[in-house]
């Protein structure tokens, strides 16, 4: 069985492929970092320095 972690994950990688712009991508992904920052979670795996490097 998979944890809620799992199943919220998935839900916003499907939600992001769904976008159909970068921007709207971009926006989407501002947006959760910001309120997981609000929450006191880091939302590592898509800051800009991490895009930067890809």
């Amino acid at each position: 069985m998979e944890s809620i972690v799992k199943h919220a994950q998935r839900l916003v990688y499907n939600l992001l492929y769904l976008m159909p712009s970068v921007y709207q991508k971009a926006s989407l992904n501002a947006i959760l970092g910001l309120f997981l920052e609000a929450q006191g979670h880091p939302y590592l795996e898509h800051t800009q320095k991490n895009q930067r490097v890809r």
